[in-house]
């Protein structure tokens, strides 16, 4: 079973290493500073641009780090997931700052994303070893997810609302998991933890994005 807290699914194309599409799509990295970042409604994750040949055309490949947020990346060995991962993190970390997103990252692939955890914006990036570490993690999420709640609760229980009205602001968390078969192996005692953070830490600002080699890999069941 799937999450129904994964709303967004992007796939790799394991030949050609770039998402399918209808259209060709070229991932690299972008450099564009986006003006209206300090809407927390419009918050977007910039992973490269795509081209519309019918329109001669190029635009933002994005994906929301608002609304809908939570991401499968799905794509055989090989396929450029991990790379994806990286062009997240660092469009993240070249666009955002701290008091605007929280990153947590746990790594049961490469340990790639290793390399991020000195950036200003990452809390932590835990690795397969790293069981207290991740347990805690999941303490800490299902803690601030408590406490969001109340916090927003004059405000429709709605992040962009409490953001944009309470004259106070709260940062986006995102949790990325790379490799979902090894996470849910390593990490089964969090399963249920991840499946109400899933389904009820998005509209509080909490975001996870993982990846999968085959859309049967995931099996989360909600009640």
């Amino acid at each position: 079973y799937v999450s129904a807290g994964f709303a967004l699914v992007l796939v790799l194309n394991e030949i050609y290493n770039t998402p399918l599409s209808t259209q060709p799509i070229t991932l690299k990295t972008s450099y564009i500073v986006l003006d209206d970042k300090d809407d927390v409604s419009r918050r977007v994750i910039i992973i490269g641009e795509y081209d519309v040949p019918a329109r001669q055309s190029q635009y933002l490949l994005t994906l929301p780090l608002s609304k809908k947020g939570n991401t499968i990346i799905y794509g055989a060995a090989g396929s450029g997931k991990e790379d994806t991962l990286t062009t997240i993190v660092y469009s993240l970390m070249t666009t955002y700052v701290a008091q605007e997103v929280n990153l947590y990252m746990i790594d049961c692939g490469s340990e790639s994303l290793n390399n991020f955890r000195k950036s200003p914006i990452v809390g932590d990036v835990m690795l397969s070893s790293d069981e207290e570490k991740v347990n805690n993690l999941f303490k800490k999420l299902l803690q601030e997810l408590d406490d969001r709640k109340k916090m927003f609760m004059d405000y429709n229980a709605d992040y962009y609302l409490y953001c944009k009205n309470s004259g106070n602001t709260v940062p986006n968390i995102v949790v990325i998991i790379n490799n979902f078969e090894a996470f849910q192996e390593l990490f089964a005692i969090q399963i249920d933890n991840l499946t109400q953070l899933t389904r009820d830490g998005e509209k509080y600002g909490i975001i996870f994005i993982t990846t999968l080699t085959s859309n049967s890999s995931m099996r989360l069941k909600l009640s």
